[in-house]
């Protein structure tokens, strides 16, 4: 690069000089390749540079670029592109680096390159407009990534219409034919990820149709990504085994082609078997996969996901030793690719465990971080954030700021129901449930029993286990509240079936006084005594551990 940048022939001859004497030059590597200079007199040699033949700096940083380009350094080339002020030869290099950037989820970089870039020459390059709109959808600003979006639409619209012009070549500008002869695929890729992120799931399926429709009967990765959307959008409708499946079939088909690792994907398929109350299932998917991270060295990729659903699953099931040491393995494994939806739901869960300790006030602090974090994305959010605050409200008996979040959501119990929502109207049951303790009057707890045994009637019949036991706990909450504890026993000896043989506790510990009280009552009439002694210890536990 000496030798590039200088137009001279004595760089490595000079170098090796310059380090046998001690000339503030140090080797970085055994095989004498790179060099770097004391970082003082770098500074130095700059303010000399700058000082003596400043006109030749951008010719410099631009034979430099050249140099990291035909060496496939692209990222360096780049830098020097810009710096150099020669935004066509960035753009161009911009444009070639983005399917790799795009395949390892490392759109930051890429696009703080795009955004140094004059934005008439972005808006005439079709393909780096496209993958533009991309990597802004894929931070959350959807609005923004929508707009670029349209303009590539208006820009192929408004050249083929006039296509027979001599003019119409020069309206475009295009470096990577490939990717341009793949831009109506990306095309309707981006419109659904956008449909995905809006919740127009009937969006999300007509444009990933289509894009997969669209792409080469080779390109594997393209069309099993694309298949992994229409996961979600199932998981978005809340038919969650369809959803399992496809990601299933997605994710055995990149790694079939080579695409993703073991590890990649464990997490997804393990959140959709814990949403469907199958935490067994959930458990022997993360071991399956724990057996493939090595002890030492690199990790795959999806590895700190994995350990963070490991700790959530430990915490569900009763162990909270488990679940903090996943918890810190999970943060570990993401130091070296910290991932802000990650951090975000990593939050969420150091609030929960504090939440298990009754630091509400801790817990509602981290929610505030978190909630600094969140940007909308193609996964449903289905414990939205607000939620979760006002769970913890109820708990503190800040009932006023809960009715609050009735009038800014606009829920009613009478609402149409979604799989989306469905947890907005679980809290809005538990709002209603603390309104009759607070006021005892009537129709605020005949209304949510009204709104529970609907909810139970779509989480059947959509097959989501973890809801019914939530749901029917909550008819038992709704019941002991009106004191008909016969009534209450009902549903919450069926939710004490389906949650044994999965080994839920939180589940039961988490509701408190009021729901160790019916445990007791239970126990008393010989209702599954052994598994109910089990969840009783915890809350005793939970107590003594309070009190000192």
């Amino acid at each position: 690069m000496c030798d590039a940048v200088t137009g001279q022939k004595d760089g490595k001859k000079m170098l090796e000089t310059l380090e046998r004497s001690n000339l503030f030059v140090v080797s970085l590597d055994d095989n004498r390749q790179w060099y770097r200079y004391h970082h003082l007199f770098a500074g130095v040699l700059l303010s000399r540079l700058m000082a003596e033949k400043a006109e030749r700096i951008l010719t410099l940083h631009l034979r430099a670029s050249k140099w990291y380009e035909q060496n496939g350094l692209m990222a360096d080339a780049i830098r020097h592109a810009l710096t150099a002020e020669d935004f066509e030869w960035a753009a161009d290099l911009i444009e070639l680096v983005w399917p790799e950037t795009n395949r390892y989820i490392q759109s930051a970089p890429w696009l703080g390159w795009v955004k140094a870039s004059p934005d008439e020459l972005v808006s005439v390059r079709p393909v780096l407009n496209i993958n533009y709109a991309c990597a802004l959808m894929d931070i959350g600003e959807m609005e923004t990534g929508e707009a670029r979006l349209l303009q590539v639409e208006e820009l192929l619209e408004t050249t083929e219409k006039i296509s027979e012009t001599p003019e119409a070549s020069n309206r475009m500008v295009i470096v990577d034919k490939e990717q341009f002869r793949l831009l109506p695929a990306t095309i309707a890729s981006s419109r659904a990820y956008l449909a995905g992120t809006l919740g127009d799931v009937a969006g999300t399926i007509k444009y990933t149709r289509q894009h997969i429709d669209l792409l080469p009967e080779d390109d594997h990765y393209g069309r099993e990504g694309a298949s992994a959307m229409l996961g979600i959008a199932y998981f978005a409708k809340g038919d969650l085994e369809a959803a399992y499946q496809t990601f299933m079939d997605s994710f055995e088909g990149m790694k079939k082609a080579g695409d993703i690792d073991d590890v990649g994907g464990t997490f997804l398929l393990a959140d959709i078997r814990i949403t469907q109350g199958r935490l067994v299932e959930a458990a022997s998917l993360y071991e399956q996969s724990l057996k493939l991270i090595p002890e030492q060295g690199p990790v795959p990729s999806g590895t700190a996901y994995l350990y963070l659903g490991l700790s959530k699953l430990y915490r569900e099931q009763g162990n909270p030793i488990a679940a903090r040491a996943y918890l810190l393995k999970s943060e570990e494994a993401n130091k070296k690719s910290p991932y802000q939806l990650w951090q975000y739901r990593f939050i969420l869960a150091q609030a929960q465990i504090e939440e298990d300790q009754e630091n509400f006030d801790s817990a509602l602090d981290l929610l505030n971080k978190a909630e600094a974090l969140y940007y909308r994305n193609i996964v449903p959010e289905i414990r939205p954030l607000a939620a979760l605050k006002v769970q913890i409200w109820i708990k503190q008996g800040k009932l006023n700021k809960a009715l609050n979040w009735i009038h800014v959501s606009s829920l009613t119990f009478d609402d149409d129901l979604s799989y989306p929502q469905e947890y907005e109207h679980l809290t809005l049951a538990r709002v209603l449930i603390a309104q009759f303790k607070s006021e005892q009057t009537e129709p605020y707890i005949l209304n949510a029993l009204e709104l529970l045994e609907r909810l139970l009637k779509a989480a059947e019949v959509g097959k989501r286990g973890g809801s019914v036991i939530e749901i029917l706990i909550l008819q038992a909450l709704a019941y002991e509240a009106k004191e008909n504890i016969p009534l209450a026993l009902v549903p919450l000896e069926r939710a004490l079936n389906l949650a044994e043989p999965e080994g839920y506790v939180r589940i039961f510990v988490d509701e408190g006084v009021p729901m160790a009280q019916l445990l007791s009552v239970a126990i008393a009439n010989k209702i599954m005594p052994e598994y109910i002694d089990k969840l009783l210890a915890v809350f005793e536990a939970e107590k003594q551990q309070q009190s000192t």
